[in-house]
Order: C-alpha cells, then structure tokens, then sequence
C-alpha cells in the first residue's frame, strides 16, 4: 500500500501551532520518515524534520492546489452578473494576525465612499465578541453600506450569498490553500487581495502578498466594480484557467503522474 500523507488546516500558522509540543513534532517526524508522499496544496511544502535529509523530504513532496468540481452544472452557484453588487469579506478569524480580518474591514470602510460600493458584506464568526467589534467598525460606514450576517451559514446559503457580490475582497497572507477563492470560482466571480495558493493560480493579477499600496488595490476595486467588460473579461480568463488546472480532472491527473503513489 503507498501511502500520501497531507495537513488538514495547512496555513503557516496552523502548521506552526499543531507543532508546539514535543510529542507532536515527534509523532510528525514518524510520519514524514514512513509515508511514500507528501501533498500540499500550498505553494510550499510542510516543514521539514531536521532528521529528514533536505533530498528525501523533497523527493516525497508534491505542491498541488486543492482541486474543485468546476466541470459539474450541479456545482455551478453562479448568478446573472445583473444580480451581483458590492463586496463580500471574506476572511473571518479576528484573532489569527496573518489573516488581517480586521485591516480589511478598514480598508473597505476608507474607500467605500469614493468607490461608490453599495454594500459591504461580512460574516460574524465570533459570536458576540465578533458583533461588538463589528459593531464598531460599522461607524466608518455610510448607513446601509455594512452589512453583518450574525452567524455562519450552511453552505448552500453561504453560496448564494457568496454569488449575489461582484467580488470578494481579503487581506489574508497566511499561505493557505485558498477556500475562500475556491468558492469565488465555483460561484463564478472574483477573488481579490489575498495569497492563498488558488488565488495566485485562478486570479493572478488581483492576488497579493500584502506588498501592493492601498491606491493600487483601490483602482483595482474600482475597475472591477464599475467596467463591466474589464470585470467579465476578468471573469472568464479565471475560469479558463480553474478548468485548466484547478478541476477535478486536471488534479486527478496529476495525482496519476505522481511518482511517489505509484
């Protein structure tokens, strides 16, 4: 039997609190010396043992994004481009710092005005500590501009509240597979300001390391949010390239190539 072995929560900083005991990082090296292969969906690899040389770690690695059902009409959470306005947040964690929750709140609420977004949208993960803080942040707002979902969603509805945006906008850098992007492509809109593995992949030209000025990102908001040609065009390279590379068949193929499995 070969065996694959990948991290569940694979961001820096959950990798990085899952091996803060001594027991742990021992269970972990056991694991890395036994398995046939390493998947990470990230755009690099989990850390390496120090008892692991750099060429057997590596040798058992493979960097593949998470895959998704593009190809599948049951999948497809889309909506009329007619029916989509303002902005959806789409990080939720207020206490992980590398997730820059908060940052983007604020960002939003600077250019909210001057971009003429009509709404704001943001999901409160935190119960009531996430509400007073909401709360608060809300006065940056023109009245009817932020809107608060008090609690998270199933799934299905947390989709079509997902497609009813033009984009989502994040300031999370913590090198994740990319979940939140993920969901931009299956409900066939656009993922802007993170640097999550599929949003380097699927959005290119919108993802970022958290190097890009607050102006750049504003004109960038601001094209997507009010030239439709630019937005739709936008729209379609991303698919292209989530079907290319991203769909369940092009990452079974590369399973299939995987010379660790076979």
């Amino acid at each position: 039997m070969r065996v694959a072995v990948a991290w569940k929560e694979c961001g820096d900083h959950q990798i990085e609190k899952q091996l803060e005991g001594r027991r742990a990082r021992r269970a972990y090296r056991e694991i890395i010396t036994l398995t046939d292969g390493i998947l990470s969906p990230t755009s690099k690899l989990p850390p390496r043992p120090d008892q692991i040389s750099d060429e057997d770690f590596r040798s058992k690695g493979l960097l593949l994004p998470t895959p998704y059902p593009l190809e599948y009409c049951e999948w497809d959470f889309s909506v009329p481009e007619s029916e989509r306005s303002g902005i959806m947040i789409g990080t939720r964690e207020f206490g992980a710092q590398s997730r820059n929750h908060l940052e983007a709140i604020k960002r939003l609420g600077r250019l909210a005005k001057d971009l003429e977004i009509p709404r704001i949208t943001v999901i409160n993960s935190e119960k009531r500590s996430g509400a007073q803080k909401l709360q608060k942040l809300s006065e940056a707002y023109l009245d009817g501009v932020f809107q608060i979902i008090e609690k998270p969603l199933p799934y299905p509805d947390y989709m079509k509240l997902l497609a009813s945006h033009c984009l989502v906008y994040q300031m999370d850098h913590s090198n994740v597979p990319g979940q939140v992007a993920g969901d931009c492509m299956l409900a066939r809109i656009l993922c802007v300001g993170g640097n999550s593995t599929l949003e380097q992949v699927a959005f290119p030209d919108l993802s970022d390391d958290g190097s890009r000025p607050e102006v750049d990102i504003a004109s960038l908001l601001g094209t997507l949010l009010h030239d439709k040609k630019t937005y739709t065009s936008i729209i379609e390279q991303s698919q292209q390239i989530a079907h290319e590379k991203l769909s369940f068949t092009a990452i079974a193929r590369e399973l299939a190539n995987w010379g660790a499995l076979k």
